[in-house]
């Protein structure tokens, strides 16, 4: 199986609106260069993967984005730094539950 998701997946899908990944193994990091070629990406729901670290940059350049769900996944207090969600201006929806045992 695939426990790591590849860096350059997304590489060139400039017109992706929504992103959606359910009950995947994938460990470690989120791939910071995931979403680099997806500037238009508007929803993101991941749910149930077993990351535990998002880097800074990930989510560099998505001004677009409005929707953010995220849970079950194995974040805790140090997975990502307090700026990692600067870029995101236009979200209006964020919800992050679920299987977050060190978040307080």
């Amino acid at each position: 199986s695939v426990s790591v998701l590849p860096e350059d997946l997304l590489q060139g899908k400039r017109e992706l609106l929504q992103f959606s990944m359910w009950s995947n193994k994938f460990t470690g990091a989120v791939p910071q260069g995931l979403f680099r070629d997806t500037k238009k990406l508007e929803r993101m729901m991941l749910y149930a993967n077993d990351w535990d670290e998002i880097p800074d940059g990930t989510f560099k350049g998505l001004t677009k984005l409005e929707i953010m769900s995220w849970a079950g996944c194995n974040f805790g207090d140090d997975s990502f730094s307090d700026d990692v969600f600067d870029d995101l201006i236009s979200l209006q929806f964020f919800d992050f539950i679920d299987g977050n045992p060190g978040l307080t």
